[in-house]
This record gives C-alpha cells, sequence and structure tokens, in this order.
C-alpha cells in the first residue's frame, strides 16, 4: 500500500523513462514483417528523443505527476472536461499528446516519441501502479 501522490510519481517516472530512455516499440506482433515494424519504430522513437535537453525530461516528469494527482482531467476545447488516461497506440492520445507538447517536445516529434500499445493507470483501492502494454500488464 502506498500512498496516491506516490504512485502518481511512480507514474510519471515511468512514462518518463518509457518516453525518454531507451524503449523497444513492441506491437506484439512476432512475425518477420512485425519485427521489421518494431525495428523501424524503435529507429523513430530514437532519433524523435535524440536532442532532447534534460529541461524538456524533467518538465514532462513534473506535469505528469500533476496530471495524474488532478484525476487525469483533460480538457478538450470542442468536448469539455473528461477523464482521459495517458495512452499510446502508435501513438500518444490527447492527453499525452498535450502533456508532450507541454513540456516542450517539438510537434513533429510528439507522434513518434510515445512508446507503442501502452498506458500506465492506478488502482484507487491500493495505489498499485499497472503499466499495460500489448497483451501484458506490470505491476509496479
Amino acid at each position: 500500500m502506498r500512498t496516491f501522490e506516490e504512485a502518481c510519481q511512480i507514474v510519471a517516472d515511468e512514462w518518463t523513462s518509457m518516453i525518454f530512455g531507451n524503449h523497444l516499440q513492441d506491437n506484439g506482433d512476432q512475425s518477420e514483417a512485425g519485427f521489421i515494424g518494431m525495428m523501424l519504430g524503435t529507429l523513430a522513437k530514437d532519433k524523435a528523443r535524440s536532442g532532447l535537453g534534460n529541461e524538456i525530461v524533467e518538465k514532462f516528469r513534473t506535469l505528469c505527476k500533476a496530471y495524474y494527482l488532478g484525476g487525469c482531467i483533460y480538457v478538450d476545447e470542442k468536448f469539455g472536461k473528461m477523464k482521459l488516461v495517458p495512452y499510446s497506440d502508435y501513438g500518444p492520445n490527447s492527453a499525452l499528446g498535450w502533456l508532450l507538447e507541454q513540456a516542450g517536445v517539438p510537434h513533429d516529434r510528439i507522434g513518434s516519441i510515445a512508446p507503442w500499445k501502452t498506458g500506465i493507470t492506478i488502482n484507487k483501492r491500493d495505489n498499485s501502479v499497472c503499466v499495460g502494454s500489448y497483451q501484458k500488464q506490470k505491476y509496479l
């Protein structure tokens, strides 16, 4: 059992590590073509994260923690306020894209920098953190 704030810090640290650190893009396709796709996706991700300074990384970490602390409430100009947990399929959803943009990641890199098929949630009962990726879950 941990506090909600501790869980939010773990989430922010994990997103930061997966986005700005070395992370293999994985879509679950174990075929030869899938492997080539994952390799190309990883190369694109590495190119997108290259040269981004520590200021951007730490700003993202801070914004991400604050976003989770606030209940993952996203404000959309058209639809208003809604709960939207950051997630990335082959690119970030609106919430994760907004966090990256606010941190200073250049707009042309946002679509390539996030890990594929990944989301992170916090269990309200015990504040456990679950990293979900393609057909896998890892609890932190």
